[in-house]
């Protein structure tokens, strides 16, 4: 008898905070719940992916330390030559993953600009981004790395301010 009282106690509970999804004619996401009432879906499910940028590209996609995707401004500096698509590619995720491990708080990562050049010095990459130090204090630093164009391309950190 006790058991009896507490199904129908709890019974209405699980009827209430039952929601169901259905999609309508114009292909929105439309929750409906218990209660009759509606709403549409307003979360974004897009998929976001990073992105590497060509040598014509003024920005391309990063996943930042957050996880989330946002997009970095690109120069690409170099007049007279083009760098091979390969090359670029690594150069920019290596870079990029180097500046990031730069920070004491690596999930405070926000790159926003991304330089390739080239000098009397040979190539440069310079990564301007903000992360958090290890207080927890949010700071803009500028790392800079040479790197060869050639294949395996090297890659070293110059010096960060």
């Amino acid at each position: 008898m006790k058991n009896l009282l507490y199904l129908f106690l709890f019974l209405p509970l699980f009827s209430i905070s039952q929601i169901n999804a259905t999609i309508d004619s114009n292909g929105k996401k439309v929750i409906l719940n218990s209660d009759g009432t509606w709403q549409f879906d307003n979360s974004k499910s897009v998929e976001q992916k990073t992105t590497l940028p060509n040598t014509t590209d003024t920005e391309f996609t990063w996943k930042m330390g957050d996880d989330s995707y946002k997009k970095v401004s690109f120069i690409y500096g170099i007049k007279d030559e083009i760098i091979d698509k390969k090359i670029l590619d690594q150069v920019v995720m290596n870079v990029l993953v180097q500046a990031k491990f730069k920070l004491k708080i690596k999930n405070s990562f926000v790159a926003k600009r991304l330089m390739i050049l080239k000098t009397d010095y040979g190539y440069t990459a310079s990564v301007l981004y903000l992360g958090k130090n290890a207080y927890g204090t949010e700071m803009e630093q500028t790392t800079y790395f040479s790197f060869t164009n050639e294949d395996p391309t090297s890659i070293k950190e110059t010096f960060t301010k």
